[in-house]
């Protein structure tokens, strides 16, 4: 929905009204086609209703400010967080991994031991383990 010239006009006479106690003296049509308003106001009035606007809307933004703060500190704090837990589950794994590497160690010993005994054996005529003579 598109607002007229005229809409904003009465917006904006209807605000001052409102919200500076301005007092429409009159309005007409210029020779130029625009629309010309005398507005009497009272400068202290003016001024209070501006101090006003001006501390609603730091009130505001200093509430969203905090709101900001707030949020920052708690994605700070689930970031140490999770940081603390991948650290542990990186030491968990680095453990699991040196542990798999060693078992992996000594089942090749195991595996080499057990060949050079096979092997030992089969040299001195003996049968290998394991296998029946058919």
């Amino acid at each position: 929905m598109q607002t007229t010239s005229f809409e904003q006009l009465a917006r904006l006479l209807a605000h001052l009204r409102s919200r500076m106690g301005a007092e429409i003296l009159e309005a007409r049509d210029d020779l130029d086609g625009s629309i010309v308003v005398d507005v009497r106001l009272d400068v202290g009035r003016v001024i209070a209703a501006h101090r006003t606007i001006v501390r609603e809307r730091v009130k505001d933004t200093v509430g969203h400010s905090r709101e900001l703060v707030d949020r920052s500190r708690q994605l700070s704090d689930r970031a140490g967080a999770l940081l603390t837990e991948l650290r542990d589950t990186n030491s968990s794994r680095r453990e699991h991994l040196d542990d798999t590497r060693r078992q992996v160690q000594v089942v090749r010993a195991l595996r080499r031991d057990h060949a050079q005994l096979v092997s030992a054996i089969g040299a001195a005529g003996g049968r290998p383990f394991g296998r029946s003579a058919r």
